[in-house]
């Protein structure tokens, strides 16, 4: 995915992609057609998940329950992410199946509340 990426190099060139962006996707609407995109500011620090993982959940084509989609990229190997400049190895993450348990089993599970506890918690100490 890191070929696949725009990283701004500054807040100058970040304000202008985000601007393109916001251009391409008014007029695709124009046509008929959505654009969704996620930029990442590289003079913000704080960052939190664009997904709502307290109160929406990613099930993949296989029954796998995650809290988020980049939790479950369908490729071999080793897939990293970056955090403030640094290159971090991405885990897939499955907190159960709903082909074998209940999507409400699987969301009251300990585990996965624990989880969303952490995100609650990292995001109000940012």
């Amino acid at each position: 995915m890191e070929a696949e990426s725009i990283l701004a190099a500054g807040e100058k060139e970040y304000s202008e992609l985000k601007h393109r962006l916001w251009h391409v996707r008014d007029e695709s609407a124009a046509l008929g057609a959505d654009v969704h995109f996620h930029l990442v500011s590289p003079v913000k620090t704080n960052f939190g998940c664009s997904e709502n993982v307290t109160h929406a959940v990613v099930v993949g084509s296989d029954g796998n329950l995650s809290p988020c989609v980049m939790k479950q990229i369908p490729e071999r190997g080793e897939n990293y992410h970056y955090f403030k400049g640094q290159k971090h190895l991405q885990l897939n993450r499955s907190y159960g199946n709903i082909q074998q348990e209940s999507l409400n089993t699987i969301w009251h599970r300990n585990e996965y509340q624990q989880f969303i506890h952490k995100i609650l918690t990292s995001n109000r100490i940012r």
